[in-house]
């Protein structure tokens, strides 16, 4: 395989109630309380998950096979909490939730090569700007966001990153 040089680290979300779920216990990075921007994220929730990532990422730096400037994180959807981290030429992406790969690259301590997403929204965007941390900030972003998205429309998600 060609492959050799990408590495893939697929950590699991942790099962717990969420609550647009009606409570129900499944694999979720944080809760929220409806599948909309206007959900309820709270803070302390994602920074549970952002501190795992950050921890994945500071094992990775550890083990002194790739610096920090090579990690990449990548994320697809809000709902859908499947991180994922791989190597590309010694680059790592880290891959998770739209929302907790925004939140975490810009409320990160770590300067990454950039962020990727598909379908996630903003976590708190009302106080996103206040919350940001400057390790990323010019950093490169792609966010992309299908136009028929029947869950969560492109013309609500889409004014909730003028935070960024």
């Amino acid at each position: 395989m060609g492959n050799q040089h990408i590495k893939f680290i697929l950590p699991n979300a942790p099962r717990q109630p969420v609550s647009f779920l009606q409570g129900a216990v499944l694999p979720s990075w944080f809760d929220n309380t409806e599948l909309s921007v206007r959900g309820i994220i709270k803070k302390e929730d994602i920074d549970k998950s952002k501190n795992l990532i950050d921890r994945i990422i500071q094992s990775e730096l550890d083990q002194g096979v790739v610096s920090n400037d090579r990690i990449m994180l990548v994320g697809y959807s809000q709902v859908v909490y499947q991180p994922l981290l791989l190597t590309y030429s010694h680059k790592y992406f880290l891959t998770s939730g739209g929302a907790l790969v925004i939140y975490t690259f810009y409320m990160s301590k770590y300067r990454l090569a950039g962020c990727l997403t598909y379908g996630g929204i903003l976590p708190m965007h009302n106080d996103f700007a206040k919350l940001l941390q400057p390790a990323n900030v010019n950093q490169p972003l792609l966010m992309l966001q299908g136009t028929e998205d029947e869950v969560i429309p492109a013309s609500e998600i889409l004014p909730c990153y003028t935070p960024i």
